[in-house]
């Protein structure tokens, strides 16, 4: 039987806050945290939605995009979610700065004010970052135990739906039995698929990739064969968002993990070997086989040859700008960035495939538990606000309240989905990890006759509408005002096809926690992989480079982490 797997939806994905570890972003654990921005404690009602009887004040920071759009008169400062929030609660967030999730700014900025001990009352950091920098923060003394909070205020959908998850995501932000950041959740599909310039496939008269050398092929062609006419050499092959990208998590945008996991390489991911053991898959012999592979794709201009020097904005605006028309993204890779394409070019047609591996199977990992953890600094005196708006997030996201929804659906449409919730909290939904799924099918099957379109709820009839909507204009050239519903028909019409049309199997993650040496040694250690990998694939070292790295892993403290795990999870 096959199984679905499929990502969460963009509007969280664009909260889910993406960098690369500063090698400045440590802090001696002598820091003070400064004041908090409320000095004394607000009495609080009970209840995971209460309203405060004096309004609560606190400070924020967010990651945005990097050309945010919003609707006009409107703002991060003011929109209709954030008033909607703070007149439901009654509190007041200050917005002390923002920085592009693309790239490493919104990081850097981030581990800038922890290393000042300028820590803003309520904050985000993506799952890539959280273990090492929440047990920095711990050590520190500078965040919240959420424990008793969480116990007391979340609300029963938050709950349920961390437990249709086993509680994974609540135990990955879990440290020595304290909870120390409320995470969101992801959806359970995660599966990056390969969105190739259809347009360009038939100008050069090339079939859709369906196996590694028509990938190969078709990079190649996009790299040296001007696919653009322009007569201009100003296009690249496959697009790869630099150096984070050799180790991103399942699901990442412009990562290499379609080849890696063709290989039955997952070098993100703690899985088990043959005696059942949990290892670390960076440092398998699958990922040396695949790694030749990317090495003579770099060497035949197949891979971009910048891609070592490149973050997700800058392959995003390449893709934008027409200067890429291969990726690997998973289904929602129409909402963002391929949307910006036809912005540019309403000639432009993405389509979305898969490669399976020799078993007939495409081979991906589930690993991303969380994509965003809500974080409270010390002393702050209304830790609980951090689960209320993840409480009302989460309700939002349910269609708990219709009228913001609406709200919400009408200005993200209006705002070419580059539109966010606008408050510190909107990222922090907890969903059902198989909300795409079920959507997915609700949708097809009101298309199919086999449901009535009364059964699907707001969003989904929104989603419904853009997909009928656009229907007549499959096959033309897309105008700027039909974007929109471009971007909703490509996604669950091409995006989701690859995962439902060919069986998948996935690996789990072993481990989501953070070992003594872990929280030591594992940004040195991923900062070794990366530089390995890259020195590989450039051609600056043999493949039997890796090697010689696994030898230096285990050294620098590899083999301790590994040996802990395998300890913790007995």
């Amino acid at each position: 039987m096959k199984k679905v797997i499929i990502s969460a939806f963009a509007l969280t994905l664009t909260l889910s806050l993406s960098g690369c570890a500063s090698k400045d972003s440590g802090s001696s654990n002598t820091t003070s945290p400064a004041p908090s921005s409320s000095s004394t404690q607000t009495p609080v009602q009970k209840g995971p939605f209460a309203k405060y009887d004096k309004t609560v004040e606190f400070t924020a920071v967010m990651g945005v995009n990097q050309d945010p759009k919003f609707p006009a008169g409107q703002s991060y400062e003011n929109n209709p979610f954030l008033n909607f929030v703070q007149d439901t609660l009654n509190v007041k967030q200050k917005l002390l700065w923002t920085a592009p999730t693309d790239g490493e700014q919104y990081f850097k900025k981030l581990s800038i004010s922890f290393a000042s001990g300028d820590l803003p009352d309520i904050f985000s950091i993506d799952t890539d970052k959280a273990p090492a920098l929440l047990k920095q923060l711990i050590d520190a003394g500078q965040i919240e135990d959420l424990t008793q909070v969480y116990k007391d205020y979340a609300s029963d959908d938050v709950k349920k739906n961390f437990e249709l998850g086993q509680n994974n995501a609540l135990n990955s932000a879990t440290f020595g039995g304290k909870l120390m950041a409320i995470p969101n959740s992801s959806d359970a599909a995660q599966t990056n698929v390969i969105w190739v310039r259809q347009d360009w496939l038939d100008k050069q008269g090339l079939k859709p990739p369906q196996t590694l050398d028509d990938l190969r092929a078709i990079a190649k062609a996009f790299a040296t064969g001007d696919p653009d006419g322009n007569g201009k050499n100003d296009t690249v092959g496959l697009s790869v968002a630099g150096v984070n990208s050799l180790t991103a998590p399942s699901g990442s945008m412009h990562s290499l993990d379609v080849i890696f996991n063709y290989f039955n390489a997952y070098p993100s991911i703690w899985l088990k070997d043959k005696d059942g053991k949990l290892v670390w898959g960076g440092v398998q012999p699958e990922v040396k086989d695949a790694l030749a592979v990317m090495a003579d794709m770099f060497k035949n201009k197949e891979l971009d040859p910048e891609f070592g020097v490149k973050d997700n904005g800058k392959t995003t605006a390449d893709l934008g700008a027409g200067k890429s028309g291969l990726v690997f993204q998973p289904w929602w890779a129409p909402l963002y960035p391929l949307g910006n394409t036809l912005q540019n070019n309403p000639n432009a047609n993405w389509k979305a495939y898969s490669l399976p591996g020799k078993d007939g199977k495409i081979h991906a990992t589930f690993d991303k538990l969380a994509t965003q953890y809500l974080v409270v600094k010390k002393g702050f005196k209304n830790p609980e606000l951090a689960v209320k708006l993840a409480n009302l997030s989460t309700a939002m996201k349910m269609n708990k309240y219709p009228d913001i929804s609406k709200k919400r659906l009408e200005d993200y449409s209006a705002a070419s989905s580059s539109a966010q919730w606008g408050f510190v909290g909107g990222g922090a939904q907890v969903i059902d990890p198989f909300t795409v799924e079920s959507t997915q099918k609700k949708i097809t099957d009101v298309i199919g006759g086999k449901l009535d379109v009364s059964k699907l709820d707001q969003e989904e009839k929104s989603i419904y509408d853009k997909i009928k909507k656009f229907e007549p204009n499959v096959g033309k050239p897309v105008a700027k005002e039909l974007v929109p519903d471009w971007q909703q028909h490509a996604a669950w019409m091409y995006g989701l096809a690859p995962t439902t049309k060919t069986p998948t199997s996935i690996i789990y993650n072993g481990f989501n926690g953070t070992t003594d040496s872990m929280s030591k040694n594992w940004t040195s250690l991923q900062d070794l992989t990366k530089e390995s990998y890259l020195k590989i694939i450039m051609g600056r070292e043999p493949i039997s480079y890796f090697d010689t790295f696994v030898k230096r892993w285990n050294e620098m403290g590899g083999e301790a982490i590994t040996k802990e795990v395998q300890n913790y999870k007995q």
